[in-house]
């Protein structure tokens, strides 16, 4: 009961305060106001998109993202590393640039890993990454969070992201 009360208090007082903001500033400066805000809310989708493509790296590869962005090393990072990017390709920007400054690498690096990605070989004829592409794990992990990405980023969209 007392906290319905303390709730109500509060009610009042912010109708109180908006009424007194149109009566001050006028009801098309305060739809201004408030549509800039839902501006500023959508401008933060790419950053959590990223934040959810990392989520899922992580969860995968268990490799936190400072070691994703800041390490050089083979194996498993080297797995994570490539998939962020094409990851990063699909749902964020198509901008190497971009991924090679959100990855701290360069971006003859995220072209030449990206290009090879999806021609798989080169003109002689030898696999580029094949023992990494070719595996099964890689395209299903691959395939399973682009999924999750996808509804997340439909869900952030409507409105439903939790």
């Amino acid at each position: 009961m007392i906290g319905s009360v303390k709730l109500d208090t509060e009610v009042s007082k912010f109708v109180h305060l908006f009424n007194k903001g149109i009566k001050k500033f006028g009801l098309h400066k305060i739809k201004q106001k408030l549509n800039e805000l839902d501006v500023v809310k959508n401008k933060n989708i790419p950053t959590l998109i990223l934040n959810k493509i990392f989520e899922e790296i992580n969860f995968v590869y268990g490799i936190a993202p400072e070691i994703l962005i800041y390490s050089k090393k083979r194996g498993d990072i080297t797995r994570a590393r490539v998939m962020t990017m094409i990851l990063l390709k699909k749902h964020l920007t198509d901008k190497q640039n971009e991924i090679a400054i959100i990855l701290r690498t360069t971006p003859a690096t995220v072209n030449h890993r990206l290009s090879s990605f999806s021609k798989k070989t080169r003109y002689d004829g030898r696999d580029i990454y094949g023992k990494i592409f070719h595996e099964k794990d890689f395209i299903n992990n691959l395939e399973n969070i682009s999924q999750n990405i996808t509804k997340f980023a439909t869900e952030l969209n409507s409105g439903k992201a939790r």
